[in-house]
């Protein structure tokens, strides 16, 4: 068939302006029936148009490729009047295919989103003057009150989801929604794709598992919202893909089905740093690419407190995801404490649930006190409410049998992943700075304040210059045993019996602090309040997370932990002054 055949069908319109990024819309009427040809008026088309030809064909090109037999088709012939990109879409049209041919037959492009995406659309680069035919195929008869558009080429330039990590239980729901930019490309569908369609599903649907048993109201949701549904099938990890119809842009969410090991985490570096995604735990294995600073990212199996690397599902900077490895220097959780705010009282800690009122005893959380919380309102027959929580870095269980209690939402940096410096000496300024990020990124993850912190660190750089490797250089109380840790405990015992009851390494300052932690709670016996002045008289659990001035808590914790038996004004006047510093260096890094 040639363009000049069937005139009498043809219609010429005149140019109405002289804008070179012309829209031809061709809209059958409302109620019409796939098997009668729509009529067409100048009034079918948008008002911007220069010098095209349309033609409603109702027989096709010969030996095409025909529509299935469920499906069923129209054609239309259009003479483009400038030589550019179109973009030849339909808007409204439910469970569409298309395909645009030249006058000689040829296939020049296609597009089928048949069960995953519901218009059609596709790119071409058409030549002034000639004849080209669009076919159009729908299932049945069910055309709808669609319209078929011809524009200039608008590639969409970035999408998004509204989700980053979603979080589902075998045959849970949920929904995702997509933001296409800019908001004038006339293609803004998605092509929705499952990595691993047996943990994860997606359908363009309300209700409806498949598109076939999809019923019009699902179809019209999807259509107009762009939106999936996202169904879990099995435990498991998988990614949801949308990408946008023309395959340039695509945005992904990890989906965790029936699983509890994977957390929220977000990229927090400074300008000047970077943090790679490694293939494995290795800094000399392979980079996969660069994160982006501020990313969101999923916490896959967290590796414990003395390791460095985290294994992550992330965006990196050339916009692809993937898994790998990182170190956690830079990263920063997203943790929910249990704060018991009473100020007297405490709560039993088990390793497991039980009623009994000593049994499985693991510990106490004083009033006050902050504890990760991994589930809330856990209830069990016994007509309690249980709390999962992480205490002393082991999964424990608590009921809350007496007091109030509120639950603190926050991103906290994730414990350090360098090494320490372990030195028998004094430590230069660097490397005390060096140790000191360890020590603030290891108590912060604890729930402690940043005041509180910082007299820690203040009165540990008095101690020991920050080397949790020193030796004290004299025996000083005569008792045979020199001080040592960076706490410079005394006796050194105090530290070594504990290690040694763990298999520590007696210089791993990691595992130095989590006995300071211990020391400080139920049992551990390091902190006291007695013959302490008034001024500065608060109890461990008050003080971790106290927000008194750092220069009065480096004070506080030299009367309270280490107790000297002769507390000079001079000591405490030179510790508060540490102190003051530190906060200010951790203020001036953005910490």
């Amino acid at each position: 068939m040639n363009q000049n055949e069937n005139n009498e069908n043809a219609i010429t319109l005149q140019q109405l302006n002289e804008s070179p990024d012309f829209e031809l819309s061709l809209e059958p009427e409302t109620g019409s029936s796939a098997a009668t040809p729509l009529p067409l008026s100048a009034e079918s088309f948008s008002a911007a148009i220069e010098n095209a030809i349309a033609i409603q064909e109702d027989t096709p090109i010969d030996d095409c490729i025909c529509c299935p037999e469920t499906e069923s088709e129209k054609w239309y012939r259009f003479i483009p009047g400038t030589t550019k990109e179109y973009s030849i879409h339909t808007v409204g049209m439910l469970n569409s295919y298309g395909e645009i041919y030249d006058a000689n037959r040829t296939l020049l492009a296609e597009n089928n989103n048949y069960g995953i995406g519901l218009n059609f659309c596709m790119f071409a680069t058409l030549t002034a003057g000639k004849t080209y035919y669009v076919r159009l195929c729908a299932v049945g008869d069910s055309w709808g009150n669609y319209t078929l558009k011809i524009s200039a080429a608008v590639h969409p330039t970035d999408v998004t989801i509204d989700h980053t990590v979603l979080k589902l239980s075998i045959g849970e729901v949920s929904y995702m929604y997509p933001t296409v930019l800019p908001s004038n490309a006339p293609c803004k569908d998605i092509v929705w794709q499952s990595s691993d369609t047996a943990v994860v599903n997606v359908y363009p649907t309300l209700e409806a598992d498949s598109i076939d048993t999809a019923t019009t109201a699902d179809l019209e949701w999807a259509l107009t919202s762009g939106g999936c549904r996202v169904k879990g099938l099995a435990n498991g990890i998988a990614y949801v893909t949308a990408t946008t119809i023309d395959g340039r842009k695509f945005a992904q969410c990890l989906v965790v089905v029936g699983s509890s090991d994977v957390t929220t985490a977000r990229v927090n570096t400074s300008d000047d740093l970077t943090l790679n995604l490694m293939e494995s735990a290795s800094a000399s294995g392979t980079v996969l690419g660069e994160i982006v600073n501020g990313t969101e990212l999923a916490l896959i199996n967290e590796t414990p407190q003395n390791e460095v690397w985290y294994r992550v599902y992330a965006r990196m900077k050339n916009g692809m995801y993937a898994y790998g490895w990182c170190l956690g220097e830079y990263l920063e959780k997203e943790m929910t404490f249990l704060k018991y705010v009473p100020t007297t009282g405490t709560t039993k800690v088990r390793n497991y649930y039980s009623t009994s009122d000593s049994d499985n005893i693991v510990g106490m959380i004083s009033c006050g006190m902050q504890v990760e919380l991994i589930q809330e309102n856990a209830e069990t027959n016994d007509g309690y409410t249980w709390h999962k929580i992480i205490y002393n870095d082991e999964i424990a269980y608590i009921a809350h049998f007496s007091g109030d209690y509120e639950t603190v939402v926050r991103w906290v940096p994730l414990r350090c992943n360098k090494s320490a410096i372990v030195e028998d000496r004094f430590l230069t300024t660097d490397e005390k700075r060096y140790n000191a990020k360890i020590i603030y990124n290891y108590l912060l993850y604890k729930g402690w304040s940043k005041n509180a912190i910082c007299g820690v660190i203040a009165n540990m750089e008095a101690e020991s210059s920050l080397s949790p490797g020193r030796w004290e250089m004299t025996d000083d109380d005569g008792d045979g045993d020199k001080a040592y840790g960076v706490l410079q405990w005394d006796p050194p015992t105090k530290w070594t019996n504990y290690a040694d009851q763990h298999e520590y390494a007696y210089d791993n300052l990691y595992r130095q602090l989590d006995y300071f932690i211990y020391s400080t709670r139920y049992g551990g016996g390091e902190w006291g309040v007695s013959g302490v002045p008034t001024a500065y008289q608060l109890y461990a659990y008050e003080y971790a997370y106290s927000t008194r001035s750092v220069y009065d808590l480096a004070i506080t914790f030299l009367l309270c932990y280490e107790r000297p038996t002769d507390a000079e004004t001079s000591v405490m006047n030179y510790r508060g002054n540490l102190a003051e510093a530190w906060k200010e260096y951790f203020d001036s890094i953005g910490w």
